[in-house]
């Protein structure tokens, strides 16, 4: 026991460098101290690089966490951008479909300004003048043909609009000129045949037979003044009876049209005349009535049964 002390003593003489009779040489330089110095310098060493390598590894960990959320703000983004594109494609297809609506409302513009200036540099609408005569013709003091040239008569000036009519194929004529709708005359034995006559008041009931049936699809025709009546006189007509062809074709000795087929007008004679709803003022118990013989306007009782013609108007302004 005593030897093997001895033994350990002599190593760690040995080692430390201070057994007396060791040699000199030391196995680390500066001894112990120096060792436990460098230790000590290891240690802190080890210990700032595992601070520097925990801070790594935080600073990794953060940029993990800031790639992944930098990856999902990229497929965010991407989403948004096929988004965009999408709304960018809608857009564009909505920007042509825009572009082409306004080019046709430029065309429409286009137009409308055209019939604009073209209305306005037009004469006032045929609706709004007053209808002409129907006289191209002149003559001098005795009664002879002459030329209208700057005469001043009514063959000369022509004034209003020239007489035009529409047969709607209905039993009724429009005129082109005041719009106003009339009854067709058959003979055909119908409630609108050319040859029955009436008193003055029985002439309003005829007029509301046809309100009753709707003629022509209306029921608010009535008995025309005596402007109305006249403003279908033709006076250029040489012959009786002075209307326009819409009024008197297909109607000749021996016909019998109905309203749909022909187009009556009696003048056979000057009695043959047409009411009006006229009153005469100075002597209001006759009415004016148009004479289409020659398109005089005359007096007739009211009273006088079974005297007169009629013929239905509606519409005007």
């Amino acid at each position: 026991m005593a030897n093997i002390g001895r033994g350990l003593m002599t190593i760690a003489g040995a080692v430390l460098g201070f057994w007396p009779g060791a040699a000199t040489a030391q196995p680390f330089p500066g001894g112990l101290p120096a060792c436990l110095a460098g230790l000590d310098v290891c240690n802190a060493d080890l210990a700032a690089r595992t601070t520097s390598l925990a801070a790594c590894t935080a600073a990794l960990n953060a940029n993990s966490t800031s790639l992944a959320t930098c990856r999902t703000s990229l497929e965010a983004c991407g989403a948004d951008l096929a988004t965009c594109s999408t709304g960018l494609n809608t857009c564009d297809a909505d920007l042509a479909t825009c572009a082409s609506t306004l080019n046709a409302c430029d065309t429409s513009l286009t137009t409308c300004t055209a019939d604009l200036s073209t209305c306005q540099a037009a004469p006032a609408a045929a609706a709004s003048q007053f209808p002409a005569s129907g006289q191209t013709t002149c003559w001098d003091s005795s009664g002879a043909v002459v030329d209208c040239n700057s005469t001043g008569q009514d063959g000369d000036v022509q004034a209003g609009a020239a007489l035009s009519y529409t047969d709607n194929g209905d039993g009724t004529i429009t005129d082109d000129t005041t719009k106003l709708m009339w009854e067709k005359k058959s003979a055909d034995g119908s409630i609108h045949d050319v040859g029955l006559v009436y008193s003055w008041a029985q002439a309003f009931g005829h007029v509301a037979a046809l309100n009753l049936m709707g003629f022509g699809g209306h029921s608010d025709w009535r008995l025309p003044n005596v402007r109305e009546l006249q403003s279908i006189v033709d006076y250029g007509q040489h012959l009786a009876p002075t209307v326009s062809a819409a009024f008197n074709n297909n109607c000749g000795p021996g016909a019998t049209p109905t309203i749909l087929t022909g187009s009556c007008t009696a003048a056979p004679s000057i009695n043959s005349s047409y009411w009006t709803s006229t009153t005469v003022a100075r002597a209001p118990g006759a009415a004016l009535a148009v004479i289409f013989w020659d398109g005089l306007v005359t007096e007739v009782s009211k009273g006088l049964t079974g005297s007169r013609y009629v013929r239905a108007v509606r519409g005007g302004s």
